[in-house]
């Protein structure tokens, strides 16, 4: 009877709400603190999946002080204003052959009433909004608190490599986040949406069609563990050879060629990925294999993991075309929030996770401005609330 009477976070939200008129970071760090300190350990899924959303605002808004110049993002500037050039018609007959996310350029061209910002925004929350919700899904399923899916959650939206990638290669990285979130939904409904929304994703990028070997793993989900490693070490190498076929077309329009070309290429790019990212993205397998013992081989969280393993495998195999590498380990990099929490979860390492995701909010802070690509200084985006936000957006 005493809990019924405590006040459940979302009940507080409207107040925190009002923080985000003088500061949005503020507001953030607020209502995620709400739902961390919850004495049920449970916030309704609708608090926690406003709190995602929020955090893909925070970080998209971000993404609109970056310059368009000298990056992939001018490219993205381009496409997006192209569109209004062009009857649908038009645009339709002349998109590449990944059409999913040239629709999408084309419809958010209006929607967005022509503003790149509000585009901008709206498109940081659909990379990293699936991939959270996917997160809390897992850890509901799997009957674990879902404190650590917000963890999770926040972890991810601090990991810094993920979010450079968020307004360079943009296609890839919102087709990762489509696929990863279908995968998951796959895992744990058998609906048609599910398989068709995976498919579609590498209609967005080519290189989401990686995320497939999954259809393998549903059709096998009673198989033993052996069984599971034996079959995706032979679809490994059935890759290698469709990569080695698609590689042989001449289709220049077509990005899933183009991609299957450089990972045959393997020179000439003077990109450098280093033994640590390297490392860091290994680090899925031994968490993963960790966490599925602790689980006692459940058959879904399994499938989930074994496809991670599978795509840092695929990155560790292919080392000897580093921007190739450098590409798909966006795809690993959604994992090792999971991983690392969900590892931390299971042998009842609470505090591990907390400390982990104070310390990749703080380098979030600390290297947000130390790259290759600049953005407004963190300082003046805590000053920042939705005022202010609202008159750069569409200035």
């Amino acid at each position: 009877m005493e809990n019924d009477t405590l006040i459940r976070p979302q009940a507080l939200f409207p107040v925190i709400l009002i923080a985000g008129f003088f500061s949005f970071p503020l507001m953030l760090v607020l209502l995620v603190a709400t739902i961390l300190r919850d004495p049920q350990q449970e916030a309704s899924r609708q608090a926690r999946y406003l709190v995602y959303i929020m955090i893909g605002v925070g970080l998209g808004y971000i993404n609109t002080t970056k310059p368009t110049e000298f990056s992939d993002l001018g490219y993205y500037y381009w496409l997006y204003n192209w569109a209004s050039t062009k009857s649908l018609a038009e645009y339709i007959d002349l998109i590449p052959k990944e059409p999913v996310y040239f629709i999408y350029n084309y419809l958010m061209r209006y929607l967005t009433f022509g503003n790149f910002n509000l585009f901008m925004i709206v498109t940081t929350v659909l990379m990293y909004f699936p991939v959270m919700a996917a997160f809390d899904r897992i850890f509901r399923e799997n009957g674990l608190p879902v404190k650590f899916a917000v963890i999770a959650a926040v972890i991810f939206a601090c990991f810094n490599e993920y979010f450079f990638y968020t307004a360079q290669i943009v296609r890839q990285v919102l087709a990762g986040s489509v696929a990863f979130y279908f995968v998951i939904r796959m895992t744990y409904e058998n609906d048609k949406w599910s398989y068709i929304g995976l498919a579609c994703a590498g209609l967005v990028h080519a290189s989401a069609f990686i995320f497939g070997i999954y259809y393998i793993l549903r059709l096998t989900m009673n198989w033993k563990f052996k069984s599971k490693v034996f079959i995706i070490i032979a679809s490994f190498a059935l890759f290698g050879v469709v990569v080695g076929l698609v590689a042989s077309l001449s289709d220049t329009e077509s990005t899933l060629t183009y991609a299957a070309q450089r990972a045959q290429s393997g020179a000439g790019d003077k990109v450098h990925v280093g033994w640590f990212p390297l490392a860091v993205c290994s680090s899925v397998i031994p968490m993963s294999l960790l966490a599925m013992w602790k689980m006692d081989w459940e058959k879904h969280i399994v499938n989930i993991l074994i496809l991670g393993i599978f795509l840092v495998v695929f990155v560790l195999a292919n080392t000897a075309n580093p921007l190739f590498v450098l590409r798909f380990m966006e795809y690993c990099y959604m994992y090792i929030p999971l991983c690392l929490v969900l590892t931390l979860c299971v042998i009842n390492l609470d505090r591990l996770a907390y400390m982990a995701m104070f310390v990749t909010l703080a380098r979030f802070v600390m290297v947000l401005n130390k790259g290759a690509f600049q953005y407004e200084s963190f300082g003046s985006i805590c000053l920042d609330g939705y005022p202010l936000m609202l008159i750069k957006i569409f200035s």
